[in-house]
């Protein structure tokens, strides 16, 4: 008999600034500072299990209480707060009770690409065009295809046949996609992203555009700092709702503005040539 395929990983991706994700840090406002080890726990627990959720019922409540060391009524009310800010998907757990997030299932998935048998629910499946690679022997989750499915394989198939046969020439550029747009930005003028920074850039591309995430890339470089200011720059505008390029003008005619006043309120001060930025010239 063959071994069963393990569905959790052995480890998972952790930031190394997760204290001050916003959400992370609206929970523990909210429920404690304990909040951080009863997210790790369940973090834990949806990695290692399923790899990508986690069944939400009364022994599991009362394994991370005993784990943590509160009360089973302090779990529940932080594991609501989690829903309520979505750390957690609330959709997917009034539905199925299940504890998950697109998060979740983009880090699964990365850890999980050359991974046999790794497949992510299509109920549960909050990734768009998620490349899943299903269990030898298995179709769907139903286990059997659909008739749309099926016919949109065999027009697939037809289509790659004619292609090969007949090639098409085109004298057309192949348009980047955001993501590349994005890291070509950073490359040229931050030089080679460390994949945690790829990561936390895709992240913030889901919602919003590349052009957004370029103007926060461009404040860093130019006052010669590096991605955590950038990504300063992006938690406040996403705080303040700024969200359009026009918003990202305004905002900076109004900094720039507030700068002046104060620069007219204080005394010249003497910049030695060659002296670097100081934090007055950051606008966040």
């Amino acid at each position: 008999m063959a071994r069963p395929i393990k569905e959790g990983l052995d480890y998972f991706p952790l930031d190394t600034d997760i204290i001050h994700d916003i959400k992370i840090r609206k929970i523990m406002r909210s429920n404690g500072p304990q909040s951080i080890a009863v997210l790790l726990d369940l973090l834990g627990n949806i990695y290692g299990d399923h790899g990508y959720y986690m069944q939400w019922d009364d022994d599991v409540r009362f394994l991370v209480a005993d784990d943590v060391g509160i009360s089973e009524a302090a779990v529940d009310e932080l594991v609501s707060k989690a829903i309520q800010v979505d750390f957690f998907d609330e959709k997917l757990f009034k539905k199925y009770s299940i504890l998950t997030s697109k998060g979740i299932q983009k880090r699964y998935q990365k850890a999980s690409k050359r991974k046999s048998g790794f497949c992510i629910q299509k109920p549960y499946n909050l990734i768009v065009n998620v490349h899943n690679n299903p269990p030898q022997g298995e179709v769907n989750d139903d286990n059997n295809p659909t008739a749309s499915e099926v016919s949109d394989a065999e027009s697939t198939r037809k289509e790659s046949k004619v292609n090969k046969s007949k090639p098409k020439k085109t004298t057309e550029e192949p348009v980047p996609s955001p993501r590349e747009k994005v890291l070509a930005f950073y490359q040229q003028n931050l030089g080679q992203p460390a994949p945690i920074v790829i990561q936390e850039l895709d992240d913030w591309l889901e919602d919003h555009s590349p052009e957004w995430v370029i103007a926060a890339l461009t404040i860093a470089a130019e006052s010669h700092r590096q991605f955590p200011t950038a990504r300063t720059v992006m938690r406040r505008w996403q705080k303040e709702n700024i969200k359009t390029l026009d918003d990202i003008k305004a905002d900076q005619v109004s900094w720039e503005n507030r700068k002046t006043r104060g620069n007219q309120r204080k005394p010249p001060i003497s910049v030695a040539p060659n002296s670097s930025f100081s934090d007055d010239d950051i606008p966040f």
